[in-house]
């Protein structure tokens, strides 16, 4: 994400279920950047409960200084 933002990317979005855990991810990702906006692409609302995510979502969104974005979703029936 670092090279993105360096490249001039203006976003970088990380899926849920291909890898760690996205709220970990990007919180590592929102301290070694400081301009790429930051977003998960659908964090589902199944894996987790709603407070979980508000939680882990505001984390970032502190350790990021506002530049995350949350995307929520139902996910799809492998996932799920």
């Amino acid at each position: 994400v670092a090279l993105a933002e360096s490249l001039g990317y203006d976003s970088a979005w990380i899926a849920e279920g291909h890898g760690g855990d996205q709220f970990s991810v990007l919180s590592g990702c929102a301290l070694q950047t400081s301009r790429i906006r930051l977003g998960t692409a659908i964090s589902s609302v199944f894996v987790r409960s709603i407070p979980t995510i508000a939680m882990a979502a505001a984390t970032v969104d502190d350790l990021s200084h506002g530049r995350f974005i949350l995307g929520i979703g139902s996910s799809h029936r492998v996932q799920v």
